[in-house]
């Protein structure tokens, strides 16, 4: 389990870092893949595991409420003609 999440979190670090652009919903896609490792490696840390958790679950909602404005909610720019 722990080599699991070492290996998703490092592939998830190397595939943000060869993008070429990296927006504010990419961000927070690194941030939560890493505490949501973390939070794995946690579970053998009992103490850690709640906080780690939380911030997992921040970063979740936070990328899910931000892909919902930019897809549905937010008005496209007019194209400069």
């Amino acid at each position: 389990m722990l080599s699991g999440a070492a290996l998703l979190a490092v592939s998830y670090t190397w595939w943000y870092r060869a993008k070429p652009q990296c927006y504010l919903l990419d961000h927070l896609k690194l941030a939560w893949v890493l505490a949501t490792g973390a939070a794995v490696v946690a579970v053998v840390f009992h103490g850690f595991i709640r906080p780690i958790a939380g911030i997992a679950e921040v970063l979740f909602w936070a990328m899910a409420l931000l892909y919902i404005y930019q897809r549905w909610i937010q008005r496209p720019t007019q194209m400069a003609d």
